[in-house]
């Protein structure tokens, strides 16, 4: 149910972004804390997948963006490639 929560409302915000009716909420924020928890969030879809994840943190990055919006990027993609 969790995961067809978070696919609506992906859809649900791409057609937003589709029809210019999305706002982005800009702010600064570490990419790499994010991209952190992105991992650490998906730790039981990469061990059910027997896949490896390396990630190399070398310190912060700042970064001003939208934060959501950026973790859906990375959660997408790390998802599709597991």
């Amino acid at each position: 149910a969790g995961k067809m929560n978070q696919m609506v409302r992906q859809l649900l915000n791409l057609t937003a972004l589709e029809f210019g009716n999305d706002t982005l909420q800009a702010e600064a924020f570490d990419l790499t804390e994010l991209i952190q928890g992105v991992v650490n969030s998906a730790k039981i879809l990469i061990q059910q997948s027997e896949a490896e994840v390396v990630f190399v943190n070398n310190g912060p990055i700042a970064v001003y963006a939208d934060e959501f919006k950026i973790e859906e990027v990375f959660m997408n993609f790390l998802s599709n490639a597991v």
